[in-house]
């Protein structure tokens, strides 16, 4: 699209979600976005008709549309724009399957970040004008091979006629031949004419079946370049397979003559068994729409493995507007479909070690400092409490110096898997912040709570029962916490608020540590 902004239409009733994605957008480097949105769906879809989008961000989730019904009213609407799928971690299921209904791609709230939005909408472009391609050469191909049957069949008119023209002839023939037999010795002259003429007429024969075999061979030659298998069923109950091109062996394993007529098994057979209704229905709505179908489904080859294919097809109609037969193509996307989940498996494990600290298994710095970052934000629009509670092992120098660094790193393990614990709410973080201490942040949370999550974390420390011969507080391994809450305000920064749980960390060790200390020197905005 040039220098031109790409046009988005955000559909999100969560005004929390669309101000973060608008907000992502609208930081983006790489990509230049014109961001629309709306909190319902038929507010969007009256945008749609009023604008021209390039991208569509879609919620499931919005008050006058739920689901799968959401997706189909969008792309009933305007099928030619791409939507990308907006879902909770609950709903990735119903999100894949809304991918096989037509939609690009989907994002799993709070897991979007600018990157993952731009490459989802770069990709959900590209996809759609990859699928209208594919569509365009489909057709010119369905017209190509549509002109090469109609000069088949006049090639096989003509020919028809030229035999029949020769019965007669040979009727013709015969009846002179027995005229000759009664005046030999008279007609000779008129049987050698008669005999030319029989020549003429087998020699322009024979020229008429080198050019139909010359037409047949390149119809066939045609059919083979093609990278999918071209196919042509019977309107009947059996959806039987007259004509099949041999791709079909090569990406099924199978003959093309175990297809054909039904000879050793029916195409159906091979359909992937939770597959054969999605496959049926897209044909059906194919033909009560009169136009062309895509389907994309599995089948089992002939090793038993299973494989992705892509079906396209078109019912062909009399002029009486009756059904005659089905034309098609159906490619091997398996290799596509192996990419696509290795892809998604890797930026799944990036995302995880980019997030998780390699020891403890648990949230690692960067990962809060981008979740305080974000709480901070909400809160600060919301007005409510945010609390931490910054953990410090007690004396674990010296417990490292006494039992080695292998049972020291197993010592941090418990603890941060203790701590982890402790963290009910899917906001709660708890994370490693570096050495031997670990911080906890807590949204929506304000003093009281805080403090019982923090006695909570000392209870299951002490649970542990870690022996600390040269602790001088106990003979198990100890921590002291500092608590520190906040209203986040403009006059003040979340460094504020982690010096200040700080502070209240170094206050519980100095007063002889295996204790909660609360910060009393709040930030301006506490409350």
């Amino acid at each position: 699209m040039n220098n031109e902004p790409i046009k988005v239409l955000l559909i999100e009733d969560n005004p929390s979600d669309s101000l973060l994605i608008r907000k992502m957008l609208q930081s983006s480097r790489s990509m230049l976005f014109q961001s629309e949105s709306r909190d319902c769906l038929s507010e969007g879809l009256i945008c749609l008709s009023e604008n021209d989008i390039n991208v569509v961000i879609l919620d499931l989730s919005l008050p006058d549309s739920q689901g799968i019904d959401t997706y189909k009213s969008v792309n009933t609407h305007t099928p030619d724009v791409p939507v990308v799928i907006l879902t909770g971690t609950d709903d990735e299921k119903l999100a894949r399957n809304i991918l096989r209904e037509g939609a690009q791609d989907y994002l799993v709230k709070g897991r979007i970040h600018v990157d993952s939005l731009e490459r989802s909408i770069r990709y959900a472009i590209e996809r759609k004008h990859s699928e209208e391609n594919l569509q365009k050469a489909y057709n010119v191909l369905e017209s190509r091979v549509e002109e090469r049957t109609t000069e088949l069949a006049k090639t096989v008119e003509e020919l028809n006629r030229e035999i029949k023209e020769r019965k007669l002839a040979e009727e013709a023939l015969h009846e002179v031949q027995n005229e000759l037999e009664e005046r030999i010795n008279e007609r000779t002259q008129e049987l050698q004419e008669s005999n030319e003429n029989l020549n003429m007429q087998l020699e322009e024969r024979r020229m008429i079946s080198e050019a139909l075999h010359e037409s047949e061979q390149q119809f066939r030659t045609l059919i083979a370049n093609i990278p999918g298998a071209v196919y042509r069923f019977c309107i009947d109950s059996e959806w039987t397979l007259e004509f099949v091109s041999d791709v079909i062996e090569e990406i099924t394993g199978y003959p093309p003559s175990h297809f054909v007529l039904n000879r050793v098994q029916p195409y159906r057979s091979i359909i992937h068994p939770k597959d054969i209704e999605q496959v049926e229905r897209a044909i059906q709505e194919g033909m009560d729409r009169m136009e062309s179908f895509r389907v994309e489904y599995r089948i089992i080859d002939s090793n038993g493995q299973t494989r992705w294919f892509v079906e396209t097809g078109k019912v062909v109609y009399s002029i009486e507007g009756e059904p005659l037969w089905l034309d098609g193509s159906i490619f091997d996307e398996s290799n596509r479909k192996l990419a696509e989940e290795a892809l998604q498996k890797a930026n799944r494990e990036l995302q995880r070690l980019a997030s998780i600290d390699g020891l403890t298994q648990i949230a690692n710095r960067r990962q809060f400092d981008e979740c305080l970052d974000k709480e901070w934000k909400r809160l600060l629009r919301e007005q409510n409490a945010l609390s931490l509670i910054m953990c410090d092992i007690d004396f674990f120098k010296l417990y490292n110096d006494h039992y080695g660094h292998q049972v020291g790193d197993d010592c941090l393990r418990a603890v941060a898997q203790a701590i982890d614990s402790v963290t009910k709410r899917s906001s709660d973080l708890a994370a490693r912040y570096g050495g031997e201490e670990f911080v906890v942040t807590l949204p929506n949370t304000g003093t009281e709570g805080a403090i019982c999550i923090a006695e909570e974390i000392m209870k299951k420390i002490h649970q542990l029962k870690i022996p600390h011969e040269n602790s001088s507080v106990n003979q198990y391994i100890t921590v002291s916490l500092g608590v520190s809450s906040v209203i986040p305000s403009q006059k003040i920064s979340p460094k504020e608020l982690i010096d200040t749980a700080d502070l209240a960390l170094y206050n519980a060790k100095k007063q002889g540590r295996n204790r909660i200390v609360v910060s009393d020197r709040l930030p301006l905005g506490a409350s």
